[in-house]
């Protein structure tokens, strides 16, 4: 529709200027042809300058929308970033603390960590 609208003005634009070839500078004619030019150059300018706009705040719109979904992502990123070495660490714990049903630390890694845990009167 508004390359239908633009190409309307431009045609009105062309008969104005082949209508205003044909007529003599200073008539009355003229001046009117000259006035109706310039009053539509006007709109087609500010046409233009809206259209840009709307463009601009299409993009804007696009843009944040963009952003948003990308913080989306990253917050999903550090949630998992702090969840999965959590559940990890569940299980080596669970795995490593079977000790206490067999009553024999196995695990290098666990007979180190045992030796973190102080106990308290």
């Amino acid at each position: 529709m508004d390359r239908q609208v633009n190409e309307k003005m431009e045609s009105v634009l062309l008969s104005l200027l082949g209508a205003l070839e044909q007529e003599k500078p200073g008539t009355e004619e003229y001046k009117e042809i000259v006035n109706r030019i310039d009053t539509l150059t006007k709109n087609v300018n500010e046409r233009e300058k809206t259209m840009i706009d709307v463009d601009k705040n299409k993009k804007e719109q696009y843009q944040y929308i963009i952003n948003k979904v990308l913080d989306v992502a990253k917050l999903g990123v550090e949630v998992a970033g702090i969840i999965a070495p959590l559940v990890f660490y569940k299980k080596w714990m669970i795995l490593g603390f079977k000790y206490e049903e067999e009553g024999s630390i196995t695990s290098q890694t666990f007979k180190h960590l045992i030796g973190k845990f102080k106990p308290y009167k």
